[in-house]
């Protein structure tokens, strides 16, 4: 048994629309059962509020019924 998965990578202030396509252009091509893990980029942009994320889990959840985010919190900078 073969399991597919669709790493996604998007800009986490993009447009609710925007992730909504590609998840429906991964879903054309791999079927409506593909595993797919959303990676969120940039989370620490002033306009990356709680509400926002609130706002956008809210959406891709309702429609996708997709797990709780997970946060992994940015590395540390390396040493000189």
């Amino acid at each position: 048994m073969s399991l597919d998965i669709t790493l996604l990578f998007y800009y986490v202030l993009t447009p609710y629309f925007s992730i909504h396509n590609r998840l429906q252009s991964v879903a054309a091509r791999a079927g409506p059962e593909a595993v797919v893990l959303l990676v969120g980029t940039h989370l620490d942009d002033s306009g990356c509020t709680e509400g926002y994320l609130s706002e956008i889990y809210s959406q891709l959840y309702n429609k996708y019924h997709i797990g709780r985010p997970k946060r992994v919190p940015p590395h540390p900078p390396s040493p000189p």
